[in-house]
């Protein structure tokens, strides 16, 4: 009885977890691509202050 409710739990948690991936990773790359954006902001800004 308990390894089946833990079955039915890793299932449940698997199914959460497939089915919030796109969200997940769509949250991620908008993340990374946020922080990239910023980072070639301030290098653009500090390469054209030296010259």
């Amino acid at each position: 009885m308990e390894c089946e409710s833990l079955v039915l739990i890793n299932g449940y948690v698997g199914c959460l977890i497939y089915v919030n991936l796109p969200r997940l990773l769509i949250f991620i790359w908008a993340l990374f691509v946020r922080c990239l954006s910023v980072i070639l902001y301030w290098y653009l800004l500090f390469v054209l202050y030296i010259n």
